[in-house]
């Protein structure tokens, strides 16, 4: 059922609301992923440098697999986002030097901005972080520049708690990378939580 953990321990795999459905991303995903990786790479390269180079089915392939023992080991959980059943993008829960603290990230395909899904997305796992035992603090992580990516959090309910400085990836970047942070202790006071409540599928 959407929004129930498949296992004791780890966040749930599949949730929906609105349009969007977020499910836990498998290797079987191959087609649909690399599709929107490729037709989306110049629209990502401008902030992921990761997406700099054209991407080599392979090396996809294998990273889809590291995904998934990702998932069975705990380290990361990363789903892929579909949009009236096209694939829109992918996001994930990450771990920090902090066992209480995971970050969020997101991107989305070029076909899809500026449409909502990386914010139901960023909703949907707001939800299921909370959902990781001993997980008492949400992040979000967005380079000053990327003003775009930042309203998303914010929106939510997150907030500022730093500024750090990185060494540029890309061109486009500042070097200073806002950390937005959620408190589970807050999480019921945000929009995050009430639009969840008011939007979620099934």
């Amino acid at each position: 059922m959407t929004g129930e953990a498949a296992a004791a321990g780890t966040p749930p795999e599949l949730l929906r609301i609105a349009d969007v459905t977020v499910r836990r991303l498998r290797p079987d995903d191959l087609d649909d992923y690399l599709g929107s990786l490729e037709r989306s790479r110049e629209h990502l390269a401008v902030w992921e440098p990761w997406a700099a180079a054209p991407f080599r089915r392979d090396l996809v392939e294998r990273s889809l697999v590291d995904v998934d023992d990702a998932w069975r080991s705990g380290r990361a959980y990363v789903y892929g986002v579909w949009r009236d059943g096209r694939f829109a993008g992918s996001c994930g829960l990450w771990p920090t030097e902090h066992p209480g603290v995971r970050t969020i990230g997101y991107w989305t395909d070029v076909d899809h901005v500026e449409r909502g899904v990386a914010g139901a997305a960023a909703t949907a796992l707001t939800f299921a972080g909370f959902q990781l035992p001993g997980v008492d603090t949400l992040e979000v992580h967005c380079d000053v520049a990327h003003q775009v990516s930042a309203r998303i959090p914010t929106r939510l309910g997150y907030r500022v708690a730093e500024t750090r400085v990185r060494v540029l990836g890309v061109p486009a970047e500042a070097g200073r990378v806002l950390v937005f942070r959620l408190a589970r202790e807050h999480y019921r006071m945000t929009w995050a939580w009430r639009r969840w409540q008011e939007e979620r599928v099934g």
